[in-house]
Order: structure tokens, then C-alpha cells, then sequence
């Protein structure tokens, strides 16, 4: 289970990116950028200690991200301890030149993992595989 939550413009995500996220951290996300979007210097901050997760539930909060940064919000990620599969995927959307990694602080980025138990052709997960390639190299444009 995850421990995240907001105050005002700042973000706590301190364990797993799991459903919790959607009231902790998507809805208070989404008007917070509603909120700042007319506004001057406006920034979002998120503090992030995360093992990974969900990906669904990190692509929501990464698309959101992407949506502030159209609208000129400058958004923060700072990795306080470890930043780990979606963590690390999340902290690298953060605006450049705000993207911030404590010195001892650890970081895993790959592209993904099956879940056991899944029976997938070879060429289903050469097609999956693709999949999250493209994804993987769109998000380190940023």
C-alpha cells in the first residue's frame, strides 16, 4: 500500500503507485493544474520514493504532468531515496533543469516486466515488447 498524499502544489509519493493514487494524488493533481494554469511561475513538486507499480496509474499521472508542463507549469521531481520502474518513470517528466536526484538516492529505469503465469506467443511478446520500447524512448526525449 501506498503512503501519498499533497499539500497544495507539493506531491508525496512514498511506496507502491497502486489505486490509492487516484484520490491521493490524480484528483488533487488535476485541480491543481486547473488551478495554476493562468498563473505566473506556477510549479508542481513531487517528492518521490517508489518501488514502481501500477504503469496504468503512473501513465495517468505522467499524462498529467505532460498536460501541465503545456500550460507552462514548471513541474519538479525529486527522488529522495529511490525512484524505481514507474517511480523512475515519473521522475523523468519532470520539467528540464528540475529534475532533482538526492546523492545517495537509487534509480531503476527498464522496460518492463511480464507478470508470471501469462501465456504469450513469441510473437505477442515481441509485439509488447515494441510496445514498450517506443514508450520507453518517448518518455527519455524528456
Amino acid at each position: 500500500m501506498a503512503t501519498s498524499f499533497n499539500d497544495g502544489n507539493k506531491f508525496y509519493i512514498l511506496g507502491e503507485f497502486d489505486s490509492e493514487l487516484k484520490e491521493t494524488i490524480i484528483v488533487p493533481l488535476t485541480k491543481q493544474i486547473e488551478e495554476l494554469k493562468s498563473k505566473r511561475d506556477a510549479e508542481l513538486i513531487f517528492y518521490i520514493s517508489s518501488v514502481g507499480g501500477d504503469t496504468w496509474t503512473a501513465r495517468t499521472i505522467i499524462a498529467l504532468l505532460e498536460l501541465a508542463k503545456s500550460k507552462d507549469i514548471i513541474v519538479k521531481t525529486i527522488i529522495t531515496s529511490h525512484a524505481f520502474s514507474a517511480g523512475s518513470m515519473l521522475s523523468i517528466v519532470g520539467t528540464k533543469g528540475h529534475r532533482y536526484i538526492n546523492e545517495y538516492a537509487d534509480m531503476k529505469i527498464h522496460y518492463g516486466t511480464y507478470q508470471s503465469g501469462q501465456d504469450k506467443t513469441p510473437l505477442q511478446v515481441e509485439r509488447d515488447s515494441e510496445y514498450r520500447k517506443r514508450h520507453f524512448d518517448k518518455i527519455l526525449k524528456h
